[in-house]
This record gives C-alpha cells, sequence and structure tokens, in this order.
C-alpha cells in the first residue's frame, strides 16, 4: 500500500493503514460488545458532568441541549467516523484522512488559509470578545443569569470524541460490519444515559439553579430515595470515571502506536509489552500528560479539550466531504446514503457548532490550545481493531446512541427530581442530587462511579495519545524511536511515558483554561479534519471505502457547515490565556514538523517507510 503522494495532482487509491498484524505478536480483536462500550466511554462514561450545563443555562436549556445536540453534532460526527474508519482502517485514524487533504500545503489554498486566518484572527483581536455579548442577548431571558460559555462547553465536552474510535478499527473483527452497528447503539446508549437522569431530577427535585454543580446527580437521588441511592449513584460516577479514563487511554496509546507503524512517529512508540501485547510507550507517555495537567482546573481543561476537538473535527469534516467527491468510487463497507449536497449541509450544522465552542474559549483556553497545537499528537487506535471496515460503522452507532442516554438520562432524572438553583450545577453536582433523592448511598456509590469514570476517561485518552505515537512513527512522521513498545505487555511505552510528562507539564494549570485550550486547538484540528473530508471526497472520489456516508458531495459540505461554525465560536469565545497556550503549541508543532522534516533529510534519525504497511 502506498503512502500519500506529496503532489496534489496525484490522488492515492487507497491511504496507508496499519493494524495489529505489524506487530511482533497478534493482539486480541475486538468484536462489537467490547467496542460499543469502549465508545460510550470514549464519549461519555455515565451522566457524570452534565449538571454544569443546567447551573449555566437552567434545566430547559440542559434538556433541549440534550435532545437536540446529538443530531445535529454526534450523529453527523459519528456517520463520517464510521465511513473514513471503515475506508482507511489502521491505526492512524483521523491522523490518516487529514493527511491527504494538499489545502494547505502549497499554491492559492495555502495563501487563501494564510489570508483568511490572519483577517479573522486580526477581526477578532478588533474586537475583542464583544462577539459573546451579543450572542448572548440573542439568546438571553428573564431569570437567572446565563453563562453560555460554560453551557456550551458542558454540552459539547459530553457528546464529543467519536472519532476517537477511529484509532481502533486496526483491533475490530469484522469493522465493516461492527462499526456502523456499534456507533448506533453507542448514540442511543449515549442519549438516554443524559437525557433520562436529566428528566428524573429536574421533574423530582426543586432546587436553586446554582445547586447543579458536577456530582449534584447524587445529590438529588438522596433527596428523592435517601442516602442510599446516593451512595450508588456516586459508585456509578466512580466506575464512569474510571471507564472514561481507560476509553480514553487506549484510544490515544493505539493511536501513537498506529503513527508509529504507518512511518509517523518512530518505530520505538509502535513497542508493544511482551505480556500483555499493550502499546506500553504510549501508556506511559499519556499517563504522564494526564499526571500532568491533573493540576489544572477542570473546568479550563474542559474548555481547551474542547477548543482542539472543534479545530480537528472542522478538518475531518473537510476530510469526509473531499474523499466523498474525489474517491466516490473507494470501497466503503459502510457508506452514509446520502449524496454530496446532503452531505455537505449534514456537517454545516456541527460546524457552526463547533466554530460556536472556539469563539466562547477563555484567554487560559486560547494560551492552552495554543501549547497543545505546538505539541499535539493526533490519536488513534484504527491499527488495532480486527476488520475495522466492518467493526468500526457498528461501533460508532452504538456508541453515539450509549453515550447521549448516559448523559439524557442521568440529567432528565435529576432535573424532574431535584428543584435547585441553577448555581448549585456545578461539577460533581448529579452526586449531591442523588443524596437528596436517596440519601448518602446513592451519592457515594455516584462518587465511585465518577471516580471510575474519570479513570476510564484517563485510560482512553492516555492509550489513544500513546499509539498516536506510535502510529506516526510507523508512518515515518516520528523516528523509530517513538514505535518501540513494552517486551512485558508491547505497549507503546515510549508514547505513554511523554504522554504522562506532558501530563505532568500541565497538571498545574487551571483545569478550566487546561478545557479551554483543548477546545480550541481541537476545533482548528477539526476544522482540518472537515478540510481533508471534504477534499477527499471530492479528489478521490473512487477510494475504496467500506463505510460510505450516503451523501454526494455538496450534502455532506452542508453536515459539515454547522458543526465547522460551532468549531468557530469555540475558538471565538476563548480567552486570552488559551490563545496563547493555543499559539505556543500551534508554533511548536510548526517547529517540530520542519525539525523532524530537516533530521529525516539528513538521516539524523532512524525513520520507518511504511514497508510493512504495503499491500
Amino acid at each position: 500500500m502506498q503512502t500519500p503522494p506529496k503532489s496534489p495532482n496525484i490522488m492515492p487509491e487507497e491511504l496507508p493503514i496499519t493494524t495489529a498484524t505489524t506487530t511482533t505478536k497478534l493482539p486480541k480483536k475486538l468484536t462489537l460488545v467490547p467496542l460499543v462500550f469502549l465508545i460510550y466511554f470514549e464519549v461519555a462514561g455515565g451522566p457524570y458532568g452534565e449538571e454544569p450545563a443546567v447551573q449555566a443555562a437552567g434545566p430547559l436549556y440542559a434538556l433541549l441541549g440534550f435532545l437536540i445536540f446529538p443530531f445535529i453534532w454526534s450523529i453527523p460526527e459519528a456517520l463520517i467516523t464510521a465511513e473514513l474508519s471503515t475506508a482507511y482502517p489502521g491505526n492512524g485514524g483521523f491522523v490518516i484522512w487529514a493527511d491527504v487533504l494538499p489545502v494547505l500545503d502549497s499554491g492559492w489554498p495555502r495563501k487563501i488559509a494564510i489570508l483568511i486566518s490572519t483577517l479573522i484572527l486580526s477581526f477578532v483581536n478588533y474586537t475583542g470578545l464583544t462577539i459573546v455579548g451579543y450572542v448572548a442577548v440573542v439568546l438571553g431571558q428573564k431569570g437567572v443569569k446565563k453563562d453560555w460559555t460554560l453551557f456550551f462547553n458542558t454540552l459539547f465536552w459530553n457528546l464529543n470524541f467519536w472519532d476517537s474510535v477511529s484509532t481502533l478499527a486496526g483491533e475490530v473483527d469484522k469493522p465493516q460490519k461492527t462499526f456502523p452497528v456499534a456507533l448506533f447503539v453507542a448514540v442511543i446508549f449515549t442519549c438516554v444515559s443524559y437525557l433520562i437522569p436529566l428528566f428524573a431530577v429536574t421533574g423530582a427535585v426543586s432546587v436553586n439553579q446554582n445547586e447543579w454543580e458536577s456530582g449534584f446527580h447524587a445529590t438529588a437521588a438522596e433527596i428523592i430515595a435517601g442516602k442510599w441511592l446516593k451512595y450508588w449513584i456516586e459508585v456509578g460516577a466512580v466506575l464512569s470515571a474510571v471507564g472514561l479514563f481507560e476509553a480514553q487511554l487506549s484510544s490515544c496509546v493505539y493511536q501513537l502506536l498506529g503513527m508509529a507503524d504507518l512511518g509517523f512517529l518512530p518505530t520505538f512508540f509502535a513497542k508493544r509489552s511482551k505480556w500483555f501485547n499493550t502499546p506500553w510507550v504510549g501508556i506511559l507517555l499519556s499517563t504522564l500528560i494526564t499526571i500532568g495537567v491533573s493540576y489544572m482546573n477542570f473546568t479550563d481543561i474542559i474548555s481547551s479539550a474542547n477548543f482542539l476537538y472543534s479545530l480537528g473535527m472542522l478538518l475531518e469534516f473537510a476530510s469526509f466531504i473531499w474523499l466523498r467527491k474525489k474517491l466516490p468510487e473507494l470501497k466503503r463497507p459502510y457508506k452514509i446514503p446520502m449524496r454530496l449536497p446532503g452531505l455537505v449541509i449534514m456537517c454545516l450544522i456541527p460546524s457552526g457548532f463547533l466554530v460556536l465552542i472556539m469563539v466562547i474559549a477563555t484567554k487560559i483556553v486560547y494560551l492552552v490550545s495554543g501549547l497543545m497545537t505546538v505539541g499535539a499528537i493526533g490519536c488513534t487506535l484504527a491499527g488495532e481493531a480486527d476488520k475495522p471496515q466492518k467493526i468500526f460503522p457498528l461501533a460508532l452507532f452504538v456508541a453515539v446512541i450509549f453515550t447521549c442516554l448516559s448523559y439524557f438520562i442521568p440529567l432528565f432524572a435529576v432535573i424532574g427530581a431535584v428543584s435547585v438553583n441553577l448555581s448549585e450545577w456545578e461539577s460533581g453536582f448529579h452526586a449531591t442530587a442523588a443524596e437528596m433523592i436517596a440519601g448518602r448511598w446513592l451519592k457515594y456509590w455516584i462518587e465511585v462511579g465518577a471516580t471510575l469514570s474519570a479513570i476510564g476517561l484517563f485510560e482512553a485518552q492516555l492509550s489513544s495519545t500513546a499509539f498516536q505515537l506510535l502510529g506516526m512513527a510507523d508512518l515515518g512522521f516520528l523516528p523509530n524511536f517513538f514505535d518501540k513498545r513494552s517486551k512485558w505487555f508491547n505497549t507503546p511505552w515510549v508514547g505513554i511515558l511523554l504522554s504522562t510528562l506532558i501530563i505532568l507539564g500541565v497538571s498545574y494549570m487551571n483545569f478550566t483554561d487546561i478545557i479551554s485550550s483543548a477546545n480550541f486547538l481541537y476545533s482548528l484540528g477539526m476544522l482540518l479534519e472537515f478540510a481533508s473530508f471534504l477534499w477527499l471526497r471530492r479528489k478521490l472520489p473512487e477510494l475504496k471505502r467500506p463505510y460510505r456516508i450516503p451523501m454526494r458531495l455538496p450534502g455532506l459540505v452542508i453536515m459539515c457547515l454547522i458543526p465547522s461554525a460551532f468549531l468557530v465560536l469555540i475558538m471565538a469565545i476563548a480567552t486570552k490565556i488559551v490563545y496563547l497556550v493555543s499559539g505556543l503549541m500551534t508554533v511548536g508543532a510548526i517547529g517540530w514538523y520542519f525539525l523532524m522534516k530537516f533530521c529525516k533529510s539528513k538521516k539524523l534519525f532512524k525513520y520507518s517507510n511504511g514497508e510493512a504497511l504495503e499491500e
């Protein structure tokens, strides 16, 4: 299999992919059920964390948000992920999709991109953040003061990262069939898990809006049924946190592994443990990064993650549309049943939301996002899934549903059962609500679940990051050193170590700034992903896509526009610190790119040429 050509005039019929078979030890493949829950924990992990949305905008907007947002964001993103992951199953994930988009390589696309970005940033600098005030006027209503930045960031944070599962495509069994189903189930599961608790709490408990803080579900549970229910909810929160951590860590580490297999990173990142066949380098790196950011304010971390995610999703949308237009004949085990115009429309709404998320970011978010952009490495686990063409679409669909339900159900339950001030809807309010509804026992259970959910989220993100480095090394983007795997667990230990160090480095930041910066950088990346997607659809219409969104290019463009607009919004509302961090990280990333390119040309380090991936 050939790597993407450098010349924009040469369109690859297939993109380089990596699978678990490129390693010395054949790992066990993922089937439908574990893939569904992996997607679910990548995105949600339960209703824990949805409370701030009620605190920011009230129960009505929170319920409407978790009801409508899945249709304008989660479903389009899941559809695109299903099609591209099955078309390009490998550890590279969305890194592979965006790599074929030549929009910023040279010529007029690069000039236009520079011109537009300069004008937009200059305009934002001139106007400041007054645009946020105007948006608040449009959305405002009488009653408790609304915090739209917190509301949109909370909503976005709890319903994004559907594309992270693409990093597992190489580890999925029969991805062509499994992915669509898994995504479909996950979407339903997620929506229900959010809405039902939210409806229940808001309908059963009457509290001040300010009391809807993180963990309020547990408090509401105690109010409704006593301490026993609160304890159960707290335990569920802990378990959910563990699941989220593990899912995110897996996604990050396998992304590094896949990138190393594809030559994007040194082969050092592709090292697997001899005992467990896991990418220990990526796990270590992701763990270090997690520890580094663990000391930041959670709100800043969420906002930064949303910002960065928005950037990435815009790029994914662009890549999706491009592939549909340029490679219409590409084998797609799953293809969205829409023509190009419909696909464009489908992407428009989520793209608009992505822009919104980026616009409302705070200063610290811009700062963190800038720094993360500089050192950001795409995460992918696609190469760790068996037959991703069939498994990925199904897993994505299931995960989308699962995620939406996991947010909506608890939110619905707490809003319906507990009546508190909106200001109380802070992080962890679900646990407080559980105590109010059923007692402390339920609160404790929810808190335990929140802890486990956080652990799962950490593990999933760490895995995704570690395997991304590994995959980049395999693709030749990073020296082979990054594809090293543990002899005992076959995990990318270099990627894990590097990720852990980064986490430790940012752990002293305010969590809100971390989140905002992550959102800013993610928005940038998503804009590029959207562009890559559209470019691939247009330039490689005949590209083999096991799963293909059933829409033509115009429809795909429209589909990407709304989330792209949301990404821009997320970037626009960022604070100065977010702009600073994001700018620094972006500059650092660009410098790193040219440094690696120079080292590769001078043969200062050993790089992988991806020969093991060729068919």
